[in-house]
């Protein structure tokens, strides 16, 4: 198992309320959402058009009390 620092995007993505974003996958680059979209390929597609995605976090924002974290290994 990889140990591996826990970026400032999700740092911040954890302190803030995104529920603006409900049902949607977001990307978060320089503490802040740069991206959103309901199709993850659709939003893959316009963030590494921008960013190196080693900068991006990526996550679902879920419509229920559930919480699902995603990221580039």
């Amino acid at each position: 198992m990889i140990d591996r620092p826990k970026s400032n995007n999700y740092e911040w993505y954890i302190k803030h309320d995104l529920t603006e974003y409900s049902g949607k996958w977001v990307a978060i680059h320089d503490e802040k959402v740069v991206a959103a979209d309901k199709d993850f390929n659709s939003l893959v597609n316009e963030v590494t058009k921008r960013f190196k995605m080693s900068d991006v976090f990526l996550t679902h924002i879920p419509q229920k009390d559930i919480a699902l974290v995603y990221t580039q290994c």
